[in-house]
């Protein structure tokens, strides 16, 4: 065990080498990216069980502190999103391609826990939708009109299905 001198001894080191770690940490990472990842993917499998056990024990802890942890880093985090946006969308979109099939065997046996969902959030989110949706208006109004002068037809028999659909009876 390591004695309060040198303890201290090591936090100063650490204090005036700062950079020079970070940036030695930074590149041995970089360099073992498929190593650090083969050890991590092993570890877990060797734990499964035991990693499984404990966020069960701990589920709510785990929420608590990832709230505040969020509550804390909102800001950094958004800029962050907003930084990589592109990024972002583009490992969605090949997210999504990729797991077809596993997204579509989601939304068909969660149906009700995703309306559920949607319908939260559309209370939730009331203004910030129709805001969202005043703009979309405003910026494609060529674009909703073309659509409404091509799919007329097709507009009043939708509405008319859904007038039946809420008729109070």
């Amino acid at each position: 065990m390591k004695t309060e001198s040198q303890i201290i001894a090591q936090k100063k080191y650490y204090e005036k080498n700062k950079e020079k770690i970070k940036k030695y940490s930074k590149q041995y990472r970089e360099a073992n990216k498929d190593k650090i990842s083969a050890q991590r993917k092993e570890y877990y499998l060797k734990k499964k069980d035991k990693i499984k056990e404990c966020r069960d024990a701990n589920k709510d802890k785990i929420k608590q502190y990832s709230k505040k942890y969020y509550e804390i880093n909102k800001e950094k985090l958004k800029e962050c999103r907003d930084a990589n946006k592109d990024k972002i969308n583009q490992y969605a979109k090949e997210y999504r391609e990729a797991n077809k099939d596993k997204l579509k065997e989601y939304k068909e046996t969660n149906k009700d826990k995703l309306k559920e969902y949607d319908k939260k959030y559309r209370e939730k989110n009331k203004e910030k939708i129709s805001a969202q949706r005043k703009q979309y208006r405003e910026a494609n109004k060529e674009k909703i009109k073309e659509y409404y002068k091509n799919n007329k037809d097709k507009i009043l028999t939708q509405q008319k299905q859904y007038r039946e659909i809420t008729k109070i009876k």
